[in-house]
Parts: structure tokens; sequence; C-alpha cells
């Protein structure tokens, strides 16, 4: 924080496979999450260590999965990463994988049941609570929240629920499942607002 020690982690110089590397996040850890562009164009999620050790693929779209694509990476203390996944009809789920490299997972995606046929950019707390947009069948930009494992998906805030907010974006999540978000008013001004991931507390 005081400017020292600037450095290159990781650049397209050093014989890896991939030309381009964006949105990289990191936990308490120094565990680096980030988008690496591979060479066909898919965007994949690979990690770093904070002192440039440890480079790795995490998970790409050549591990038998159903999604092509994987941007907006998140990551927590216990080094649970999500992010999109952008399927092969175009869809965006929620998926998740360890910083490892195990447990890779779509935690949520548009065939589930629900009504909502896309899923952005998701936030995770460090007990593993993910709040995300779900866009609903009308184009509208809700949020939603699930567990890493999956359980527990529930719709937290829509446009019919008595509040003045047509959309809601960008959700942050604490430890207490304290989430503040982005919210579109009817005029179309954004402003910050707040819920609790029980639903209760929303506010303006």
């Amino acid at each position: 924080f005081d400017g020292s020690g600037f450095s290159t982690i990781v650049n397209d110089t050093n014989g890896l496979a991939f030309p381009t590397y964006s949105s990289p996040v990191i936990n308490t850890a120094g565990q680096i999450a980030f988008v690496c562009d591979d060479a066909s164009g898919g965007l994949d999620i690979c990690g770093v260590n904070f002192d440039g050790t440890g480079f790795t693929s995490i998970v790409d779209d050549s591990n038998g999965t159903a999604n092509p694509n994987f941007e907006q990476p998140v990551i927590n203390a216990a080094g649970q990463i999500v992010f999109e996944c952008r399927d092969a009809s175009d869809g965006f789920d929620i998926c998740g994988v360890n910083f490892d490299g195990s447990g890779f997972t779509t935690i949520v995606d548009d065939i589930n049941g629900t009504d909502f046929p896309n899923y952005l950019v998701p936030a995770i707390n460090d007990v593993g609570q993910i709040a995300f947009v779900c866009v609903d069948n009308s184009g509208g930009e809700d949020i939603c929240g699930i567990n890493f494992n999956g359980t527990g998906l529930t719709l937290i805030l829509d446009d019919t629920n008595g509040t003045t907010e047509p959309a809601f974006f960008k959700p942050e999540i604490n430890i207490s499942g304290q989430i503040v978000l982005e919210c579109v008013d009817a005029g179309g001004g954004i402003d910050i607002c707040r819920v609790n991931l029980d639903v209760s507390g929303f506010a303006i």
C-alpha cells in the first residue's frame, strides 16, 4: 500500500500458452485468480501466488465441461473461486472451483427449474455465501443468492417487491451476509442500496 514492491507477476513472454490476462482478484492468503485468454480465444481461469510462484491453469475449456468461457472471477479466504461461465448455448451460469483446481462445478444454471436465464457478476464471502445478478425472463436484473455447495438458491431482490429500483447490479457481500449493490432507479440514476442475504433490511 506504500507503493513499494512493484513487479510483473505473470506476463505473456514467459513461455505460457496464454497471451492475455485480465480481471485479477486476490484473497487474504495472497492467492490470485484471473481470466487468462488462451491462444484459441477461449477465456479460462488461471491462478498464481502474490510472489509469482505457482502459476497454473485452474480451469479451462478442455477439461470436459460444457462451459467454453469463464469471466468475472472472485475468490474468498478459503480459496473458493466463483465466476461467470458462458455455456454452449451462450447463456451465463455461475460456476465454482477451488484454487487448487479441484471441485469444479456449475453452481447454478438456467436448466435448474428457475425463471432466470442468465447469471452474472457473482460475489462471495469468506463462508461461501454467494450473491449475484440474476436476469429474469423479462430482462430485469435482480439479485439472487446461493451457497458455494449449490444449496439455498433464493431470489433476494427483484423489481416486483415494492421497491422503486427496477434494476440491481454489481453486488458485494461480507461475512455477515450484508449485501451492497448498485440499484438503477426509475429515472435512470444509479444509487447504492443494501439488503441482507436473508432478504431483510432493503434500503436505498
